[in-house]
């Protein structure tokens, strides 16, 4: 099974190329906030998108010093990309954590599944 490397910047670049009117914002767990800077690029990230840090159990949310950066005050919830990227590629039914379009456009494409 072959994997593509894909980068954030690069996909936020695309979106912003293909949709110009639309403000785009990255919504991140405060686990991926603490490693941000070992992101490529993001300081472009930074300069260019908002991003949304939603808590994550057994990590402190400091204030962000950016503009562009905001905490999300809400429960905490366990469930992250992982879960769903792991769940689906054992071929549990998770069509509840997603949006009805996200699922059907995951199961149409097969993406994340073992063969």
């Amino acid at each position: 099974l072959c994997h593509a490397l894909s980068y954030t910047i690069h996909t936020l670049q695309a979106l912003s190329a293909a949709y110009p009117e639309r403000e785009f914002y990255l919504i991140i767990g405060a686990d991926n906030w603490q490693a941000f800077q070992k992101w490529k690029s993001p300081e472009v990230i930074l300069e260019q998108y908002h991003l949304l840090i939603y808590p994550r159990q057994g990590y402190t949310l400091m204030n962000p010093a950016s503009v562009t950066v905001k905490a999300v005050h809400s429960p905490l919830l366990e469930i992250s990309s992982t879960f769903i990227r792991e769940s689906l590629a054992q071929g549990k039914d998770i069509r509840y954590f997603l949006h009805p379009e996200v699922h059907r456009i995951i199961q149409e494409r097969k993406l994340y599944q073992q063969f």
